[in-house]
């Protein structure tokens, strides 16, 4: 059986950073470019995969990070995924410095949550972790 709090413990000790770094970038589509456009434009002009979901578009290509392109307008211009280590502590990082956050999402092995407060150009910022 995994205890979480070991393994972070492990990790911390061995010098794994609790933020890794950017997981993806979330665009949005408008009244004037669709989701699709926006994909397709990525996908022709990059060569970028895609993989169509319920809400939205990934891209991504043989390197590291990838674009997602929601399906529905948003008031934001765009919202930033930060990989993390640790789900828990990071959440907890974050708490003890004032940061509230919304409500997360916890699938199999997927953790997500967003910070209620955006960046300071009005970008949302949520924490992404994968087992």
């Amino acid at each position: 059986m995994k205890r979480i709090g070991v393994d972070w413990w492990v990790k911390k000790a061995r010098g794994k950073p609790l933020f890794l770094g950017v997981e993806h970038v979330g665009l949005y589509a408008t009244k004037t470019a669709t989701a699709a456009g926006i994909v397709d434009w990525y996908a022709n002009l990059f060569g970028f995969k895609k993989n169509e979901g319920t809400s939205s578009f990934f891209l991504s290509g043989p390197g590291t990070g990838r674009i997602e392109v929601m399906k529905e307008p948003a008031q934001t211009p765009c919202h930033v995924a930060i990989r993390v280590s640790n789900f828990e502590e990071a959440c907890k990082y974050l708490t003890e410095r004032g940061i509230q956050l919304e409500e997360p999402r916890i699938k199999k092995d997927v953790k997500a949550v967003f910070l209620k407060q955006p960046d300071k150009a009005g970008n949302r910022v949520h924490l992404f972790y994968t087992a």
